[in-house]
């Protein structure tokens, strides 16, 4: 590839894709809350976003299904929660 200056056309995409990526990922850490995980029974845990800003109120509360690296929220909103089983018995 052609050189300007030196640097190669590869080195600049390089280096602006790393930015672009980095950039990306910092505004991603920052605006979507981080949330804590309590077990609740079998592959059930209760999950509470805990945002950067202060914010009044209670936090609420999501059912999730266990699993390590994908979470999704079945239900929102949980006030209580119990148990049952895995047989609901």
């Amino acid at each position: 590839m052609k050189r300007w200056l030196g640097i190669s056309l590869w080195a600049v995409a390089g280096l602006t894709g790393f930015a672009i990526i980095t950039f990306a990922v910092f505004v991603w850490l920052l605006l979507v809350p981080s949330r804590t995980y309590q077990k609740i029974g079998g592959r059930w845990s209760s999950a509470a976003e805990t945002s950067l800003t202060a914010k009044s109120g209670r936090k609420p509360k999501y059912l999730v299904p266990g699993g390590v690296f994908l979470r999704k929220a079945v239900a929102e909103d949980i006030t209580d929660f119990q148990y049952l089983g895995p047989r609901c018995q």
